[in-house]
């Protein structure tokens, strides 16, 4: 992984920067599993006019899908 992070450093063309890039973050992801200590509860609730809230397993719920409807 060290050539690989040190090879898309130096990478001019963005497209292959990119793919090496995610490369390096699947790898990161195998090699390093997230092991959560903590999760804070936090429910939620909203109405029915609302569609495309997203709940993630960590972090908090993103907010760029949300349509309200009516």
């Amino acid at each position: 992984m060290d050539d690989l992070i040190a090879a898309a450093g130096v990478e001019r063309d963005e497209r292959k920067r990119v793919d090496m890039n995610g490369r390096i973050q699947e790898l990161a992801l195998r090699d390093m599993p997230i092991l959560p200590l903590y999760h804070e509860l936090a429910p939620w609730a909203h109405r029915d006019s609302i569609s495309g809230l997203r709940h993630r397993t960590i972090w908090q719920p993103t907010f760029d899908q949300v349509r309200l409807r009516g």
